[in-house]
């Protein structure tokens, strides 16, 4: 009814990739940027070229998306986080942290940005930064990956009664999404392996992920990681073989493929 509209591509673009259909989504994708090349055509191409392991290529498109952004509009603050955490996954960190510091001179209280410079202040050593800073963001947004990055600094420091407690609250959390109508699975599942190291509720919720998106990178990453801690090695090479199909460079995968001796 309306082929021209960008923004109808960018809703299909997002469906196929949630879907694990990559290949179809990179032909919405060309539709998309031909129509209307912006920020939001422009970050959907960036996303799909990282898929496909093209990490220059992404952060490319992710650089246009951003010049295509006016400075203190959200959106533009969004494109900019995406680049840095590029940067961050190619082992640019100075450059990622140029970036987030940016987006705070456009937008103060933007709470993704201070979240991300705790995470970098974490890697150089400074936890007690670390924490201020994720308090900071906390208090702008009570967004529980905040919380759940804020508890595993804990539990590295050995804070572990600290820690605890911040994940009842994130379960908490979750089960009210849960109950709005947002589907947790694959976080409840990231959560339980990496946090809780409850592997059989891990997988419980993984394998129910997988019954909606079988064809899903992130979905058979998951999966991977959750049967390799379970040291069953075949069903972890299994699903990692469907998620480096698309020769994906992201760190997570690299790993797994190194422990599970994946060729290339």
């Amino acid at each position: 009814m309306n082929g021209y509209n960008a923004q109808i591509y960018g809703v299909l673009i997002d469906a196929h990739v949630e879907l694990g259909d990559y290949d179809k989504a990179i032909i919405l994708a060309d539709s998309m940027v031909s129509i209307r090349p912006d920020l939001r055509s422009y970050a959907r191409v960036s996303y799909l070229r990282q898929i496909y392991g093209d990490m220059l290529g992404a952060i490319e498109a992710m650089q246009l998306a951003v010049s295509a952004g006016f400075p203190p509009y959200e959106e533009t603050a969004w494109a900019r986080y995406q680049l840095a955490k590029l940067y961050e996954n190619n082992e640019q960190y100075t450059e990622a942290e140029k970036q987030y510091q940016q987006i705070l001179m456009d937008r103060p209280d933007y709470p993704f940005a201070i979240a991300a410079l705790a995470n970098l202040e974490s890697l150089k050593g400074n936890d007690e930064k670390a924490v201020a800073l994720y308090n900071q963001a906390i208090n702008v947004i009570p967004e529980v990956s905040f919380y759940v990055d804020k508890a595993k600094l804990f539990f590295k420091t050995n804070r572990d009664v600290e820690g605890n407690l911040i994940m009842q609250e994130v379960l908490n959390m979750m089960e009210e999404d849960q109950k709005s109508g947002h589907n947790m699975d694959l976080y409840y599942s990231e959560i339980y392996s990496k946090i809780m190291n409850d592997q059989k509720k891990a997988l419980h919720y993984a394998l129910q992920e997988y019954s909606v998106r079988p064809a899903n990178i992130d979905v058979n990453k998951q999966l991977a990681e959750v049967y390799l801690k379970m040291k069953e090695f075949d069903k972890a090479k299994e699903h990692l073989q469907l998620a480096l199909r698309t020769n994906c460079k992201d760190h997570a995968l690299m790993k797994l493929k190194s422990s599970l001796n994946i060729e290339s």
